[in-house]
This record gives C-alpha cells, structure tokens and sequence, in this order.
C-alpha cells in the first residue's frame, strides 16, 4: 500500500495497521516463502560482492606485476649490451649475461602469463557484475512483493480489530 493509501484508511483502522508488527505476520506461508528467497538472493548477492572483489584485487596485483615484469626486463635488455661487452674485456667468460637471459627469459614467461590472464580477470568481472545486478533487481522485487503481502496482511488484521 501506498503512504496515501494508508492515509485514507479510517482512523481506527489506519491506528491498528500500524500497530500489526512484522512478526505477528511473519508467519503466513506467503511471506515464509518471499523471506526465505530473500534471504537466498541475499547471500548470493554479498557472496557475489565477495568473489567479485576478490577477482578485483588479484586483477590490481596481477596488473602491477606486469607493469613490474616489463621494467625488468626493459632494464635487462638495456644491461645486457654493457654486461657482455665487459665480459669481452675483461675475458671472464659470459656468466653475468648468462644470469640475464635466464632472468630475461623468466620475466618474458610471466608477462606472457599475465598477458593471458588479465582478459580472464575482466570477464569474471563483467559476469560478476551482472549477477550482481540480477541479484540486486530480484531483492528489490522480492521486498516489494513482501510490502505487499505484509500490507494487505496488516490491513485484514487490522480491519478485523476494528470491525470484529
């Protein structure tokens, strides 16, 4: 019912409609119903919201850490001329470029990894999102539906306070 509506009700009536609490009605198979999906839609929804900003998180530190790997190995492969040109000067042998490319190597595998996963990350996002946003229109149904009942429930109880 709407705040009007309520409002054209007999005084009596508006008086004991108000005063029918939501535990006093609670207990018709109806509301038990709409309650208990709530209750469901509810917690898919905050379980939703937790996944979601886990992914969140792990797209950030995934996003960081490839940012981290491209300066690694920018900055061995602008090393790298120097280091090997030393080792010819000195005749030492090619074990500091050695290190480098194997670094080089390990730091290319993880970019091509992060590179895979950063699309993925953002489609687990988009889906979450919508779930989400199901999740939040059904609620917003189901609490709806559950003012209706709950006011037409209060409204018989109330009626019959009045008029027996």
């Amino acid at each position: 019912m709407t705040e009007n509506e309520i409002r054209e009700l007999p005084p009596a009536v508006r008086e004991q409609f108000h005063k029918v609490a939501n535990h006093e009605i609670d207990q018709d198979p109806g509301v038990k119903l709409l309650l208990e999906e709530l209750s469901g839609c509810e917690k898919e929804e905050r379980l939703t919201l937790e996944k979601s900003n886990a992914v969140r998180t792990l797209s950030q530190v995934a996003n960081d850490s490839l940012v981290e790997a491209r300066a690694g190995l920018a900055a061995i492969e602008a090393e790298r001329p120097n280091v090997v040109i030393q080792a010819l000067i000195d005749g030492d042998g090619f074990e500091k470029d050695d290190e480098l490319l194997e670094r080089r190597q390990e730091l290319m595998l993880k970019i091509d990894r992060l590179e895979l996963a950063l699309p993925q990350l953002e489609k687990l996002l988009k889906r979450d999102a919508q779930i989400h946003s199901m999740c939040v229109m059904r609620i917003e149904s189901l609490n709806a539906s559950l003012k209706e009942i709950r006011d037409r429930l209060k409204l018989q109880i109330a009626q019959m306070r009045v008029f027996g």
